[in-house]
């Protein structure tokens, strides 16, 4: 029972820390500009991301260690995959002749498998590490974590800046 409450202690002080680091990084004002700010943003939001996604999949010591590699693999296959959709996207669908159009769908059902295909492989390596009761609730963390980075980008709370709308159920 104790071991229970200190881990429940560990998770909640993880995700006020998380909320906290999340609120300071926006209230502060950017002194940096360009490339290196971003890089630096989108570094913070990694580390963030790791930190909910491992709190709210109770991931151990062990699965944690195991898990990330994979995760931050499938994660640079899907960054590259989306690089790769908009270099390819067309220029002006408004002027697109038939073929092309039919082209343009077939490009975009192509890398929407692609995607798929991503995502299955990925859930199969990352099984051999995580039980399947926990990787079932990864896309929602995901969601939800995403969810909570807006909200805040957008200066809200962690629904984000829509206040005059109830929140989703899943």
């Amino acid at each position: 029972m104790i071991y229970f409450k200190k881990m429940k202690m560990k998770n909640l002080f993880i995700l006020f820390l998380l909320v906290g680091l999340v609120q300071v990084s926006f209230a502060q004002p950017g002194s940096k500009k360009g490339k290196d700010n971003s890089d630096e943003h989108r570094e913070k939001i990694r580390e963030w991301r790791t930190a909910f996604i491992t709190d709210k999949l109770d991931l151990t010591e062990e699965e944690s260690v195991r898990f990330w590699p994979i995760y931050n693999e499938r994660e640079k296959a899907l960054r590259s995959l989306r690089k790769e959709r908009r270099a390819l996207r067309p220029e002006n669908l408004d002027e697109m002749t038939e073929k092309e159009a039919e082209l343009a769908i077939q490009k975009h059902f192509d890398f929407r498998q692609r995607d798929l295909d991503i995502h299955k492989d990925y859930f199969n390596k990352l099984r051999k590490v995580i039980p399947a009761t926990k990787l079932a609730k990864l896309p929602h963390v995901e969601r939800e974590f995403k969810r909570v980075i807006l909200g805040k980008m957008r200066g809200g709370g962690p629904g984000g800046g829509h206040h005059d709308r109830p929140p989703r159920n899943h």
